[in-house]
This record gives structure tokens, sequence and C-alpha cells, in this order.
């Protein structure tokens, strides 16, 4: 519907998961094993901080999109809560301007958590 397919390679889905969902490590697994993909050279985009959980344990850089414009008291939540802080390396609220300003093989600085 988005008229978007023609900018992947391939859709890891539910159903490429064998039902699966996130945030098993089963499915992080199957996906990185189906696709040959080093973990540690990887990064998870990601809406929920939860999910980034068995990503960051992979050894995978992990960023939480957050909605632009976020209530500051909203926003801050996933910072308070201990279960996850330490699993989010980075967080943006404007993904093209987060991937404009990666450097190959390095972020730059004012991109961190």
């Amino acid at each position: 519907q988005l008229g978007v397919l023609d900018q992947f390679d391939d859709i890891f889905d539910i159903v490429a998961a064998e039902l699966m969902p996130k945030p098993a490590r089963q499915a992080y697994d199957r996906f990185l094993d189906l696709h040959g993909i080093d973990a540690k050279s990887s990064a998870m985009f990601e809406d929920l901080a939860r999910n980034l959980v068995e990503p960051k344990a992979l050894g995978m850089k992990t960023v939480l999109i957050v909605p632009h414009n976020f209530e500051p008291t909203f926003s801050e939540i996933w910072e308070r809560d201990p279960d996850y802080t330490d699993h989010v390396d980075y967080v943006t609220d404007d993904l093209a301007s987060f991937l404009n300003a990666i450097q190959p093989g390095q972020v730059r600085a004012g991109m961190p958590a």
C-alpha cells in the first residue's frame, strides 16, 4: 500500500519468523541466520524499547525511534524505565536526519541516547 517494496531486498515478517514474534530471541536468530548477517556489524531500529533487548544482547547497535514532537513528559518514559535503558544506544525522532549523520563505521556526535 505504501509503494515502497522496491526499496527492500527482502521483508522478514511474522511468517518468515515462523510465527515467532519480537521480542523473542528465536525471531532475531532466524533473521540473522536466514540472511547471513553478523549481528555485531548491524543495527536494529525499533519504536518499542523492549524489542531492543535481544538485538543488544546479540551485539547489535540499537536505535529507538520516537514520534516527532513527542510530549516531553511522555517521551522520557523509556528513559525512566530501568528495564530498557541499557539496551538503547541511540534515540531519534527524525530517522532521515539520523541516517544522514552516520559515517561509515560510526555515528557522529550529537546522536547518542
